[in-house]
């Protein structure tokens, strides 16, 4: 991107994925065992992201992109 906020992203730590219907099928990378995973999906139930014991939470783009930047759950206010 023109501002860097799609490197700052990758650099935090996220992954950036094809528009697709991936968490139907469980696409979408496994947190490390007892790891912790922001997911903008509409899936979340036990076992789904592939890791059973995983804190899976799930956000909104804009909570997922926030909290990229800062490295904690944040929402988009805290980073403009």
């Amino acid at each position: 991107s023109l501002n860097g906020a799609l490197a700052d992203m990758i650099g935090a730590g996220a992954r950036i994925l094809e528009s697709a219907c991936g968490p139907c099928i469980g696409m979408g990378q496994s947190p490390n065992s007892k790891g912790v995973s922001l997911r903008t999906f509409n899936r979340n139930f036990e076992g789904r992201s592939g890791t059973a014991d995983a804190g899976i939470y799930l956000v909104s783009p804009e909570v997922a992109a926030a909290s990229a930047i800062t490295g904690k759950v944040s929402g988009p206010d805290e980073v403009m």
